[in-house]
């Protein structure tokens, strides 16, 4: 009994990886003058996570979840006066 052969196309193959690493580098291009700035925010939000949990657990009011500012709306500002000419 004849095994049967595995029909692989190369050149799709190679074209989709070819692809997928485009745009994997593309994004790190992209994305390169910010990581700096995402890796201090990360250090920031390690940092103090403890002192949120304090203040959440003293707190009757969560400090992630307060909706006392739930009337603004966007149109405040386009009918403002400050954008009239």
């Amino acid at each position: 009994m004849e095994k049967p052969q595995i029909h692989t196309d190369i050149p799709k193959i190679l074209f989709t990886v070819l692809f997928i690493s485009f745009f994997i580098i593309g994004s790190f291009w992209i994305l390169n003058p910010f990581i700096v700035g995402f890796i201090w925010a990360g250090m920031i939000v390690v940092a103090t996570w403890p002192l949120l949990i304090i203040l959440e657990k003293t707190s009757k009011i969560s400090l992630a979840i307060n909706h006392d500012h739930d009337d603004f709306n966007i149109t405040d500002f386009r009918h403002s006066d400050y954008f009239v000419n």
